[in-house]
């Protein structure tokens, strides 16, 4: 039986709200989180243990299975996101798939080879041979294309026949160049993008742009209606399909619906810099699923704030060991679900003799010279510029540093075609530039395969993760199992990986330039035991919650939604 919330007030303000009930924080004795009622009066949520009760640990819960735990997975899975995980290319064999890179790519592609490594069967007549069912995986996403009809029947046939072969079957989406405009490059990449990751001053939104997401949405929605069976669990990804789950649930879909948003999650303050309408059925698209994975409990408290705030008649509740949210009937499942990597992949890919030789490459660039190396998309979020900030504050404060490291900063450029992108790509060119004239070595590298990324990781003494906001970062984690045995990550507060990896690694603010260069200099002087020590914990984080553990986690939740 669903627990609902109880409430009191006080007339003096500002007011506490408590929610009595089970805790959900073992390491904490109480989750805070700020309300805003109607009246613009503050109030304090606060989650916490019945008076006299001990709290239960989350770990032991059974929406955190331990990895010994029976999983309960689907038989299929519609995963549904803008992009698929492959492009089609022709080559003088024929047309080819090949895997596109990114972080949501990466760890799908993770979990599907591990359903297949298993050896694990779908359930036959109730019967599995004592294995345990795994689910079969399709994808449902935008083809890369701007074409006509008839490229785009071309497209989706080439997918759908190509991957009969592959461990995920892929359908595609054709959009047109103004659709994909509106939905993609402005509202979701220079809007929500933008203001998710706290970049207000450069997040633009345009309520004729907004209709024209939603009409992306359902065109994914009507697709997803065609592709879908009746028993998939319906798993939609990210932030440009915020609406989907709402087109779908108008055209009757009664399949179990989930939401994975691998961005930050920002607070009901920052929402307020949202059109009105925009914000409210961001919101309303939400609450369509039956579960809503964050990757951080920020994440994951902020949207409960922020439904609280702006959504009348909702309310929060717990349920065994889950918090829920209620509206008009329905419950709906929200959690933090850190997202991870396949330390075993990474490993394998080290092994290749092509990266091997990559990574014996870029050690004998600078020799004698201690690697630095900073690995990331070219995006204002990602710190590039305080980065060059800080190692010049570094090297100029110890003359000892500028002689003995060469700092890789490798930056991929993209959406060139905005001007905020375009112009941090000048900005950094200048400053590596000139950096490099006043004698501090900069290497400026626009771009690495994500194979010789790790080649570059493997023989990195330090890495640096600066970003001002991320979702979690899985250059981080890829560092903690790639990178040499006594190597430094230094790490930005600011992204999801430093709440599982900030105790053994050097966190930063990356807006203090000072206290950033500090932590340079620190890396660059810490004893060997240490790095070792600190290097090691890391990497056992990370075989210990990789990517199959972070699914597991969510589909069970999912399951028990």
């Amino acid at each position: 039986m669903l627990e609902r919330a109880r409430f009191w007030r006080k007339e003096t303000n500002p007011q506490t709200t408590q929610i009595l009930g089970p805790s959900l924080q073992p390491q904490q004795p109480s989750l805070e989180v700020r309300i805003f009622e109607e009246q613009h009066i503050n109030a304090t949520l606060t989650i916490q243990t019945e008076p006299q009760k001990q709290a239960a640990p989350v770990q032991k819960a059974e929406i955190f299975p331990s990895r010994e735990a029976e999983k309960t997975p689907f038989e299929r899975i519609l995963i549904i996101s803008n992009r698929l995980p492959a492009d089609v290319v022709t080559t003088e064999k024929g047309q080819e798939l090949v895997a596109t890179v990114g972080g949501l790519a990466k760890a799908l592609h993770a979990v599907a080879r591990n359903s297949e490594k298993n050896g694990n069967e779908k359930i036959t007549n109730g019967n599995t041979n004592g294995k345990k069912n795994t689910p079969e995986i399709r994808w449902l996403g935008w083809d890369g294309q701007s074409n006509g009809q008839s490229e785009m029947e071309g497209l989706e046939e080439a997918f759908e026949t190509l991957s009969e072969d592959h461990i995920i079957k892929l359908h595609s989406l054709s959009l047109p160049k103004d659709e994909l405009d509106a939905y993609y490059h402005r509202i979701s990449n220079n809007g929500f993008w933008m203001l998710f990751h706290g970049r207000e001053d450069l997040a633009k939104f345009d309520l004729k742009d907004w209709s024209i997401y939603n009409r992306v949405d359902q065109k994914f929605a009507i697709k997803g209606l065609d592709t879908a069976r009746a028993e998939d669990f319906i798993w939609i990804q990210d932030y440009h399909q915020m609406r989907t789950a709402f087109y779908m649930r108008e055209l009757g879909v009664t399949n179990k619906i989930g939401f994975f948003l691998h961005i930050p999650f920002p607070n009901s303050d920052t929402l307020q810099h949202l059109p009105e309408q925009i914000r409210n059925d961001m919101l309303e698209g939400l609450l369509a699923h039956d579960i809503v994975g964050f990757q951080t409990e920020k994440d994951r408290n902020n949207f409960i704030l922020s439904v609280l705030q702006y959504v009348p008649g909702a309310s929060i509740n717990t349920y065994k060991d889950r918090l829920v949210i209620t509206k008009d009937g329905r419950s709906i499942t929200v959690g933090a679900y850190p997202i991870s990597i396949d330390p075993q992949e990474i490993k394998d890919e080290l092994d290749n003799p092509a990266v091997h030789a990559k990574a014996e490459e870029f050690k004998n660039q600078f020799p004698g010279k201690k690697i630095i190396s900073s690995i990331s998309r070219l995006d204002p979020t990602k710190g590039i510029i305080e980065t060059i900030d800080a190692y010049e504050e570094a090297v100029n404060e110890h003359p000892e540093h500028r002689e003995e490291t060469v700092l890789n900063l490798v930056a991929k450029p993209s959406r060139l075609d905005t001007p905020v992108y375009n112009e941090l790509y000048e900005e950094v060119k200048r400053r590596v530039e000139q950096a490099r004239k006043l004698g501090i070595l900069i290497q400026f590298i626009p771009g690495l395969t994500p194979a010789y990324a790790l080649a570059m990781q493997q023989v990195s003494d330090i890495e640096i993760v600066g970003s001002t906001a991320d979702g979690m970062n899985l250059v981080a984690k890829e560092y903690a199992v790639a990178g040499p045995e006594n190597g430094v990550l230094i790490l930005g507060r600011h992204a999801g990986a430093a709440q599982e990896l900030g105790e053994h690694a050097l966190v930063i603010n990356p807006s203090d330039t000072k206290a950033f260069a500090k932590a340079i200099s620190d890396a660059l002087t810490m004893s060997e035991d240490e790095k070792i020590r600190r290097k090691a914990a890391m990497n056992d984080q990370v075989h210990i919650h990789d990517v199959e553990l972070w699914a597991d986690r969510y589909l069970n939740a999912a399951r028990a939604a």
